[in-house]
Order: C-alpha cells, then structure tokens, then sequence
C-alpha cells in the first residue's frame, strides 16, 4: 500500500463553517478532517492524524453530529492498536476525542433546520 508521501490537502479553515453558515456545512467540513485523520492514522503517522483534527475539536457541541462524533470513535479504535501502545501522542488523540465527543449535544436537545 502506498504511503501517504506527499499528500496535499487543502481543508477550509472552521471559521469558514462555526457559526457562519448552515450546520450540516460544519459537520461535512468535520468529517472530512476526521476522514483525514483516519487516513494518517492507517499509515501510522499520528502527527499528521493529529494536524488534521485539531481545527476541528472547537466545533460548538450542537454541531457534532453523530457521524463526526461515530468517526472518531473509528479512529479511536484505531488508536488502541498495539503498535500505537507506546505512543505519547496516541494517548492525547485518545483524551482529546473523549473529551470532544462527550460535550457533544444529544440529538434531541440539537434545534433542526427547517
């Protein structure tokens, strides 16, 4: 399988999407990085994983939708692989996709678009 060497990727900035604009275009933007962060994760490359999320752990509770919230849990899965088990940064992903998924807001309490 070939790396991810030289792999470009160009995401929009959260400040684009938090706030300004419709929430189902934060939650794309968010899946899109965490997508992103899986890809890294899959190669072992756990900084790039972690550049890739980052932006998007300051999204606004109401707007972490079950799909952001449900990949990265994947990722966290990930994560818990045994070759990450020494890893520093493998255990700071880990508290920090804890911490993000579990200020997130129950669907029931999250207001709809109409």
């Amino acid at each position: 399988m070939a790396g991810l060497e030289g792999l470009s990727c160009e995401v929009a900035p959260l400040a684009n999407f938090n706030g300004n604009g419709p929430g189902w275009a934060a939650g794309t933007w968010a899946q899109i990085r965490v997508g992103a962060g899986i890809a890294y994760v899959m190669e072992g490359a756990l900084d790039g994983a972690a550049e890739q999320i980052a932006p998007m752990l300051t999204l606004a509770p109401e707007l972490r939708m079950a799909t952001v919230t449900g990949y990265l849990e994947t990722m966290d899965v990930r994560l818990r692989q045994r070759r990450f088990r020494n890893s520093e940064l493998a255990v700071r992903l880990r508290e920090q996709i804890r911490e993000f998924n579990s200020a997130a807001l129950p669907a029931e309490l999250v207001e709809e678009d109409d």
